[in-house]
């Protein structure tokens, strides 16, 4: 616990600190994780399957650029898979992330499309295997993935700004290895959420400035 509370006062005193110069948004998301563990080979006589899960962030948005933004997000995020031996067996694992994105959006009049793409730090908060303990009870408390995924941003006068978008998050490494076997996480993820501006520098498109020389 004093590790999830280091990151969150981290978290909250980049905000406070960086605000005034490079802050742009901040925000809360939260939606759907549909994941599954990917065994190399797979074990015998048992096939796996998606699992359902949770997810919901806090995150902060970087810089001022009209096309490029830098997002950083801690996360909390419902993961794993199911296993069917003649029944199904729920392996749930639970993390804290931290999550940085690059963020390449495209203004548009009244919606913005953008990108995000990113590393994660992915914290091992709960781990809790029905089946294949010796294996997903082995993963490591600390591991690394990558995400990336679309996502729609709806303008409007407000500084509230709605969003809704989503993931392909998978393991850079095997979340699990062995000489006989290895095990990596792939999930999607969408979500929906609200960014606050602290400027309205992503406001609506608009016309270009007509220049009047005659001044009439």
């Amino acid at each position: 616990m004093k590790k999830l509370k280091l990151v969150f006062l981290f978290f909250c005193l980049s905000i406070v600190s960086l605000k005034a110069q490079f802050v742009t948004a901040v925000g809360i998301a939260g939606g759907i994780t549909y994941g599954t563990h990917v065994w190399n080979p797979e074990p015998f006589n048992t096939q796996e399957r998606y699992l359902l899960g949770f997810n919901g962030a806090g995150l902060v948005e970087f810089f001022h650029s009209d096309m490029v933004r830098w997002r950083v997000e801690v996360s909390y995020n419902q993961m794993g898979s199911k296993q069917l031996v003649y029944t199904y067996y729920s392996n749930r694992t639970t993390y804290i992330t931290l999550n940085n994105y690059l963020k390449i959006q495209f203004r548009m009049l009244h919606i913005m499309p953008y990108i995000l793409i990113g590393p994660r730090v992915e914290y091992l908060l709960i781990n809790s295997p029905q089946l294949s303990g010796q294996e997903i009870g082995a993963f490591p408390k600390f591991f690394f993935t990558i995400a990336a995924g679309p996502g729609l941003e709806f303008n409007n006068k407000s500084l509230f700004r709605p969003f809704i978008e989503g993931f392909y998050n998978r393991d850079v490494l095997p979340s699990y290895h062995n000489i006989t076997t290895t095990i990596f996480y792939s999930g999607f993820e969408a979500r929906i959420g609200v960014r606050y501006l602290f400027d309205n520098s992503d406001k609506k498109a608009k016309c270009p400035t007509v220049i009047n020389p005659m001044g009439n």
